[in-house]
């Protein structure tokens, strides 16, 4: 390596070995030691076609980190590598994805960053130093799916797993009104909630954002179910839009579990 006047300058020069975790889906928690600054984890698991998974941080000693998911052709099908309109994963403890298309092995690469962007295209980056190592827990799930029936039961739901959504379909028809009630809520922490939205299959799907449900394709509706444990609380959704198969998600408050019933009427 030449310095900057043209003479021979000596290269200290470090490869490292990056973690890899395989077979992480529905498994336990991984804990990646990323303690060399410059040092990338991987985490590989399969997917069905069109699946979904959610991510749980934590415990995790790196405030910033960035994240990107490779499908079976190698291709960034999720990424948070640092562009102007891109935020890295700050301190943010669940992250629920997908659908992606191609059913096979994905893989995850992640890493810990300074990088900060700004809020807005016409703000300067305010750091650009990739420098930070510490370690970091990760806890990969399939998602909790079932059937409720409108008219029908109640049904119990439970999100066991840091990370981890419930996707549950029901049959409904054009016009219809639908109420949701949930009881018997239960959450750990009990300062917890859980988030929900109501989608229709068909709708254009895109890869969720931060804890975004309503980003799988624009939402019917959404909003949170609160505690406290055991009251029923009822919910109220617009009138269903086509005739068809809809999905109700769930999604827990960062870092916690919980399960609940739900009926619709």
């Amino acid at each position: 390596m030449l310095d900057n006047g043209g003479n021979a300058a000596p290269l200290d020069l470090q490869i490292l070995s990056a973690p890899l975790a395989t077979n992480v889906l529905n498994s336990s928690a991984v804990t990646m030691p990323l303690t060399t600054p410059g040092l990338m984890g991987r985490m590989e698991f399969t997917l069905p076609a069109n699946g979904y998974f959610g991510l749980g941080f934590g415990p995790t000693t790196i405030t910033n980190k960035h994240l990107t998911v490779l499908d079976p052709g190698g291709n960034a099908v999720f990424s948070t590598v640092p562009n102007p309109f891109a935020n890295p994963l700050n301190g943010i403890q669940t992250l629920s994805l997908g659908p992606f298309a191609s059913a096979g092995n994905y893989r995850m690469l992640l890493y810990p960053t300074q990088t900060v962007f700004p809020t807005d295209a016409s703000a300067n980056l305010t750091s650009t130093t990739d420098s930070v190592s510490g370690t970091d827990t990760v806890t990969v799930s399939s998602p909790v799916t079932g059937t409720v029936t409108i008219g029908g039961a109640a049904v119990p739901i439970t999100i066991g797993r840091l990370g981890q959504s419930a996707r549950y379909t029901f049959n409904g028809n054009s016009g219809q009104n639908v109420t949701m009630t949930v009881s018997s809520a239960s959450f750990t922490p009990s300062t917890c909630h859980a988030a929900y939205a109501l989608w229709w299959t068909g709708q254009t799907a895109g890869t969720s954002t931060y804890e975004g449900l309503s980003s799988h394709g624009s939402s019917n509706t959404s909003g949170s179910v609160i505690n406290p444990v055991g009251t029923n609380q009822t919910y109220t959704f617009i009138p269903l839009a086509p005739t068809g198969v809809y999905t109700l998600e769930f999604e827990m408050q960062s870092g916690c579990t919980g399960s609940f019933n739900v009926k619709l009427n």
